[in-house]
């Protein structure tokens, strides 16, 4: 900046000077950089949406089958990749069920089955979202609900309304959004 302070312009002017070469060089780093700091900015909606989706456990003590885990971190798989879907997963995982103080064993089987379904993942194209998603939805759900149900023992009666609405729920999402989704990030 000392050859503006070499020019014979007030210090007022200068000042705007300054002022309008950092605003110039930002505008032209988030021309360079626009599709990063959109999908940064998405993934972290996402997250914060997959965090939040299990708030609804602290009120309602009856499973629904509303979270949205399952379609962010699929939805992470197709556009970036299963490791940092799985990551994502863990994240969103822990994070959720520390929201709504429900960090448990069957909160980590839910983390082993993202790392299959994340794995599984590495099998399709990105461009095959729909199928693909949908495939990893009730893959997840039947994952799930099989490892609660017989290493668990939960009633199958109380728990297989919530895992259908889960997959219809996420195979709606990623039916509607996915391929937007994975365009974005």
């Amino acid at each position: 900046m000392e050859f503006i302070k070499r020019l014979k312009i007030s210090k007022k002017v200068q000042k705007y000077l300054i002022k309008s070469m950092i605003v110039l060089f930002l505008i032209m780093i988030t021309m360079f950089f626009t599709k990063t700091i959109i999908s940064i900015a998405v993934s972290i909606i996402l997250m914060t949406i997959g965090i939040i989706s299990t708030l609804y456990k602290k009120v309602i003590n009856l499973p629904i089958g509303f979270e949205l885990t399952t379609f962010v971190t699929i939805i992470f798989a197709f556009a970036h990749s299963p490791l940092t879907a799985f990551i994502a997963s863990i994240i969103m995982t822990i994070a959720g069920a520390a929201l709504i103080n429900r960090i448990c064993i069957p909160v980590m089987i839910k983390i082993v089955v993202y790392g299959i379904v994340c794995s599984v993942a590495l099998f399709f194209d990105p461009e095959q979202i729909r199928a693909g998603g949908k495939i990893l939805v009730i893959l997840f759900n039947i994952l799930l609900h099989a490892t609660y149900v017989f290493i668990f023992r939960f009633k199958i009666e109380n728990s297989v309304i919530s895992f259908i609405l889960n997959i219809i729920l996420n195979i709606f999402l990623i039916d509607r959004l996915g391929e937007l989704l994975v365009g974005m990030l």
